[in-house]
């Protein structure tokens, strides 16, 4: 898309003009945060559709891990959430995953504890604020019942009496839409879950015309995909997690083309380094520290250390 196109102000116009293929999707998770944070109207329409609250209701939200294109020097090894605090005192972390993790609810869990734990009650525990997790999947959670939006909490098994609502998961299952409730359409997730599929400009285009919030978001996807710089990054960033999960499956693949039991293990154990890594990189390590991890882990030489950081992180030409 031409650059010229920052030169106009006029949102309809700039969407009248975009057109054809998306260079980056939604669920990139560079792209994602690069939209969202710095348009408050556009985080209280996402939140309040996934809660079921009127978004002009939530209040000012703060932005605690903003990304700054200007600093950043390797896209390729950003994963990033998105960490919120609402005015009412409650913490919201979003996360997209794209690709299916065989423990994706410990890793969810894990963040979502480690946000409730970093809070300071000061001698009150009544004063710890609730945390919200909500996660965008676009793979189906096997093993449970399939569900657009499914809400967990902590409750009893025996009569299902809630023991605490300090924590709470919200999971939207992209490929699930057909499952969508009445209240999801109502609120507007039906087309947030639209937004992160769509392919093209002209199904962005289509849904800004429903819903005013992806309106808003519209012209940011515009605006940013317009600048060359910020377009290659969210392609590193895209590429380096295509190449990741297409290493992984190779690891354990080879193994089992070979029908070894050592090249079996040393697949497994590649792909659980290459999962390690991925962690390590969403905790925010440097690549010198997390080398030193994974050697410790899994018991690795610098070399070993070495290939499989490139693999996860670098790019094949």
């Amino acid at each position: 898309m031409a650059e010229d196109i920052l030169q106009n102000t006029d949102l309809d116009s700039l969407l009248r003009q975009a057109s054809g293929a998306l260079p980056v999707k939604l669920t990139n998770d560079l792209f994602f945060h690069a939209v969202m944070q710095d348009d408050q109207v556009v985080m209280k329409g996402m939140v309040g559709s996934v809660l079921g609250i009127d978004p002009e209701s939530i209040g000012e939200i703060q932005v605690l891990n903003p990304y700054d294109f200007g600093k950043q020097l390797d896209s390729k090894w950003v994963v990033l959430d998105l960490k919120l605090a609402l005015e009412n005192g409650e913490f919201v972390n979003i996360e997209i995953q794209v690709y299916s993790m065989k423990y994706w609810a410990d890793r969810s869990l894990f963040y979502m504890a480690r946000t409730f734990g970093d809070e300071k009650p000061d001698n009150d525990y009544s004063n710890l604020a609730p945390v919200i997790q909500i996660n965008f999947l676009d793979f189906p959670d096997r093993g449970r019942v399939p569900e657009f939006h499914d809400i967990f909490q902590m409750r009893s098994i025996k009569n299902e009496g809630l023991y605490s609502d300090k924590l709470c998961v919200h999971q939207i299952d992209l490929t699930h839409r057909d499952l969508a409730t009445s209240e999801d359409s109502e609120s507007g997730l039906v087309h947030w879950a639209e937004l992160f599929k769509a392919d093209t400009w002209e199904k962005v285009r289509a849904l800004a015309v429903k819903n005013r919030y992806i309106k808003e978001a519209a012209f940011h996807m515009i605006t940013i995909t317009a600048d060359k710089r910020k377009l290659m990054m969210m392609e590193d960033n895209e590429k380096a997690r295509l190449d990741s999960q297409t290493m992984y499956h190779e690891g354990v693949n080879h193994g089992l083309q070979k029908g070894l039991q050592e090249g079996l293990q040393k697949g497994i154990i590649q792909g659980k380094v290459l999962e390690r890594i991925d962690v390590y990189s969403e905790e925010g390590m440097a690549k010198d520290e997390i080398r030193k991890k994974i050697m410790e882990k899994f018991s690795l030489s610098e070399s070993e250390a070495d290939e499989l950081l490139s693999k996860y992180g670098e790019e094949n030409h």
